[in-house]
């Protein structure tokens, strides 16, 4: 398994393209401060991270591995402190199955918590290996690069993120929308 940080570096962080502008700028600035914190966190003792590894069988193509790993800041606030909050910020989703390997990130806005980026490495029909990279704004897919340009399977790809967001949230406890 490729630790995230290898993986965000063969994937590169997310790009301004199309000349300067000011959304993509912003959002490869924030994945440029997750890859950091993420690295500080795996060289610290406390390590701010969540790892859900799911094996099971997939009929006609055999075993599955998926692992989410869940990296996250932790706040505490009140007057002594005694209320914690676990904000999310980043998602990788690594799944083996039949031979694949797939690779997915999810990065979260620090402000909003909001998808702000989502990048899958996946397969075309032909079976070469493709990347598509997933811009958001304000809740919704603000620019797509790589691929050709699916609606359903780009508004499930947002909806996946969001979901994974609802799931930590859930099982942290946090007091979320």
């Amino acid at each position: 398994m490729v630790p995230a940080i290898a993986l965000a570096v063969m994937l590169g962080a997310p790009t301004a393209i199309a000349g300067d502008d000011a959304v993509i700028t912003s959002i490869s600035k924030e994945y440029n401060q997750a890859q950091a914190t993420i690295k500080t966190h795996k060289r610290s003792q406390a390590k701010n991270d969540m790892v859900t590894t799911m094996r099971y069988d997939v009929p006609g193509k055999g075993a599955a591995v998926e692992t989410l790993h869940f990296f996250f800041n932790v706040e505490q606030y009140g007057d002594q402190g005694e209320f914690i909050n676990y904000q999310l910020f980043f998602v990788t989703r690594q799944l083996s199955l039949g031979g694949r390997k797939y690779y997915e990130e999810y990065l979260y806005d620090s402000q909003t918590g909001q998808l702000s980026f989502t990048v899958k490495r996946d397969y075309d029909s032909d079976g070469n290996r493709v990347e598509k990279r997933f811009y958001y704004r304000d809740g919704t897919i603000y620019r797509t690069v790589g691929g050709p340009l699916n609606l359903y399977e780009d508004e499930l790809t947002y909806f996946l993120g969001q979901d994974y967001r609802h799931a930590f949230d859930n099982l942290m406890r946090n007091a979320k929308e």
